[in-house]
């Protein structure tokens, strides 16, 4: 399996790290990953109507598609119902990463991390999968700030490209991605306590490294979609996977059913989960 390879990642104290508060003990990980796959949305998004405006779901789950090679995490920001009045805001975001849990040997292996994301603004329907070039900043640490226009989203990924993986050898899927509210223009007033934005992650499989998106989902589908949770001051962790309780698309996955053993398992179960959470501190460099 082509495993993202990273450099060693020379542990850091809590203390130091900008994202030590946003990153719960790792005892509580899988609490984290649990709750953003079963608690209702926190706001629903704005101009959209789908099963996953009300809650998180998962899609395929564990089932990449006969003759599929590739996933990626993502992420997306929206303006909250009913809207969002706060006009000087952006939303910071950082550290995207997805994993896979293998079958073979029952760990989790990091295939995406990146600072920086990178996507567009999309139609907040995704009709047609109408985009533009999203308004953004660079942080001094290396993120990215994202501004929402009127009737778009902010729909990003990792800059590193998808991840291949092996159809037979996923036992779960997982992401995760860090955001925060901060201020567009210092000059002006502080409104963020007004911000009506929110944000929530998931993943998709795809059927190569550079297949393009069709409307009838048959180059590309998500794995699963977590839940949105209101965005603040501070930062936090939008985490998702394939733990659930039904995988909500069979027909995504007819053909990887019949290619796989019988005793597959579709979902990421909650035992498995809470033994062996997703390595969230160590992603990070934290001690």
């Amino acid at each position: 399996m082509a495993f993202l390879l990273l450099t060693a990642i020379v542990p850091v104290h809590a203390a130091e790290h900008p994202l030590a508060s946003a990153v719960p003990p790792q005892e509580k990980v899988a609490q984290l990953f649990i709750d953003d796959m079963s608690i209702p949305n926190a706001i629903r998004p704005t101009n959209i109507d789908y099963s996953w405006t009300y809650k998180p779901r998962v899609g395929s789950g564990n089932y990449l598609p006969k003759d599929w090679t590739h996933s990626t995490m993502w992420g997306q920001i929206y303006t909250g119902r009913p809207g969002n009045p706060a006009r000087n805001v952006r939303v910071q975001i950082r550290d995207c990463a997805q994993w896979v849990l293998s079958r073979k040997t029952g760990r989790w292996q990091l295939t995406q991390h990146s600072v920086t994301p990178e996507g567009a603004a999309y139609a907040e329907n995704f009709k047609e999968n109408v985009h533009v070039p999203a308004v953004f900043r660079t942080e001094p640490d290396g993120s990215i700030s994202v501004r929402l226009e009127p009737g778009y989203n902010y729909h990003f990924w990792p800059n590193t490209g998808r991840a291949a993986l092996e159809a037979e050898d996923i036992a779960g899927m997982a992401s995760v991605f860090f955001a925060r509210l901060v201020v567009d223009d210092p000059a002006l007033p502080d409104d963020r306590d007004k911000a009506l934005l929110i944000a929530s992650g998931g993943g998709d499989y795809w059927r190569s490294s550079d297949a393009v998106w069709k409307s009838d989902w048959s180059n590309g589908h998500d794995w699963g979609m977590g839940r949105f949770k209101l965005l603040t001051n501070e930062w936090q962790a939008f985490t998702a996977s394939t733990y659930g309780t039904m995988v909500e698309h069979v027909e995504w996955t007819a053909t990887a059913k019949a290619a796989l053993p019988p005793e597959f398992a579709p979902l990421l179960d909650e035992s498995t989960l809470r033994a062996t959470p997703p390595p969230l501190r160590a992603l990070l460099g934290l001690q």
